[in-house]
């Protein structure tokens, strides 16, 4: 799965080499930018009927920000899940679940973040 980081690496490659011209990238094929790129991995994807927990549990793992939804029949990605499109459900319908204790609690007794060693930029 070609992302936006990869497409913008793809115009550093070329704009800093003086012999393409830029108007070249539009007669390249995305076989042409997979070789260039050289870091061809294995699809990370999940089918429809998996749970939420085990969609969650997969961007974790893989450390990855985008899981394509494919459909088992035809191969076709049917969805692209994302942390966002996941936190905005959980917010929608947090209040059909049933509700944990831990969504009462603060984030600091929760210890959810980075509350140590944290650097602060000042504009001056």
């Amino acid at each position: 799965m070609l992302t936006i980081t990869d497409f913008i690496r793809i115009l550093q490659m070329n704009y800093k080499s003086p012999t393409l011209e830029m108007e070249e990238l539009e007669e390249h094929k995305l076989s042409t930018w997979r070789d260039v790129l050289n870091d061809v991995k294995d699809l990370i994807y999940i089918h429809p009927d998996a749970s939420l927990y085990d969609a969650i549990k997969m961007l974790i793992h893989n450390k990855i920000h985008r899981l394509p939804v494919i459909d088992q029949r035809n191969g076709n990605v049917l969805y692209i899940l994302t942390h966002k499109r996941i936190l905005r459900f959980l917010f929608l319908y947090i209040h059909d679940m049933p509700q944990a204790k831990y969504l009462q609690q603060s984030i600091l007794d929760l210890k959810i973040g980075t509350y140590k060693d944290v650097e602060v930029a000042y504009e001056e």
